[in-house]
C-alpha cells in the first residue's frame, strides 16, 4: 500500500513537473508572440519613415535642380555682363 502511495506520489510530483514545464513554454512562446508583434510594428514604421523621408528626397533634388538651373543662368549672365563690360571700355 505504502508503494501505491509513494508511487501516485511521484507521479503527482512529475504531474506538477510537467505542468509547470507546460505553463514555462506557454510563457515562453506567449513572450516570443509579443516580441513578433512588436518587430511587425517597429518595421511598419520603419517603412512609413523610409516613405516619407524618400519623399522628402525627391522634394530636395527638384529644389537642388533648379537651384543648379538659377545659378548656370546667372553664370551665363555674368559672363555676358563681363563681355559687356570689356566691350565698353574698348570704347572708351
Amino acid at each position: 500500500m505504502e508503494k501505491r502511495a509513494n508511487a501516485a506520489n511521484t507521479r503527482g510530483l512529475r504531474g506538477d513537473e510537467a505542468l509547470a514545464q507546460v505553463e514555462g513554454l506557454y510563457a515562453k512562446q506567449k513572450k516570443a508572440e509579443d516580441n513578433a508583434a512588436a518587430a511587425r510594428r517597429k518595421q511598419a514604421n520603419t517603412e512609413r519613415e523610409l516613405l516619407r523621408v524618400r519623399g522628402e528626397l525627391e522634394e530636395l533634388r527638384e529644389r537642388f535642380d533648379l537651384v543648379q538651373e538659377e545659378a548656370a543662368a546667372l553664370t551665363e549672365l555674368n559672363a555676358r555682363i563681363e563681355t559687356a563690360k570689356h566691350a565698353v571700355d574698348l570704347l572708351s
